[in-house]
């Protein structure tokens, strides 16, 4: 999926440079943008790549505010199976958020600005799994079949410093995004297991919240429109 995203990236800015050979730039009344973008690591780890939708508006030349939402759906399951075993199992891997913040802008060359800024964010990302066990004998007689679930919360409330860079073309903004994560994380899991067969039981593991202080840099890359 990753790899697809940024090709998707790619292909769409090659019309906005074909554009740029016979547009200006945007009209100053033009202060509304909306825009998609990709983030290439995360608070919660360097393979998380939520997708952010973002919604922007100029004040000036120099000063803009933004709201992003950023999320990630993942979905996956197996099955294994042989004469006398059968195991399943399927995970949901979520993120969803929504953060918001202030760029202070300076023109660095034509098209071309660099600038800073601070934000806030919220993150939620919710993992859960569920298997199924089914074991049998010799003369197909069941001898166990279990059911589990297990879930793992992460929640983080973040404050932002940032720095970029924006390449503007006619009504097209390009940007890239360094943003530093000072944040306050809490962590929660909970397992259960529960048996049919040899004996009705069900057994709970569940993990204390676990709070923390966490500093982690991210990197993202935006296309907006500007109308």
């Amino acid at each position: 999926m990753k790899k697809l995203f940024l090709l998707g990236l790619v292909i769409a800015m090659i019309p906005i440079f074909a554009y740029s050979q016979s547009s200006g730039k945007a009209d100053k009344t033009n202060r509304f943008g909306i825009g998609v973008g990709y983030s290439f690591n995360n608070l919660f780890g360097d393979s998380i790549h939520p997708v952010e939708l973002t919604f922007k508006y100029k004040i000036n030349e120099k000063h803009s505010v933004y709201l992003n939402v950023p999320f990630r759906l993942s979905k996956k399951s197996s099955n294994n199976s042989d004469e006398n075993n059968t195991i399943d199992w399927s995970e949901r891997n979520d993120l969803y958020g929504i953060g918001g913040g202030y760029d202070y802008s300076v023109p660095v060359c034509t098209h071309l600005e660099g600038f800073v800024g601070i934000g806030f964010e919220y993150l939620h990302l919710n993992n859960h799994r569920k298997g199924n066990v089914l074991v049998t004998n010799s003369e197909n007689e069941i001898i166990r079949k279990s059911h589990s679930k297990f879930s793992h919360n992460k929640k983080a409330y973040s404050l932002l410093p940032q720095l970029g860079i924006k390449y503007t073309i006619g009504y097209f903004e390009t940007e890239i995004r360094y943003k530093v994560y000072i944040s306050k994380t809490r962590e929660t899991q909970k397992e259960v297991e529960t048996f049919e067969i040899p004996f009705i039981d069900e057994s709970t593991a569940f993990v204390f919240p676990i709070n923390e202080t966490k500093l982690q840099g991210a990197l993202s890359f935006n296309i907006s429109y500007f109308f």
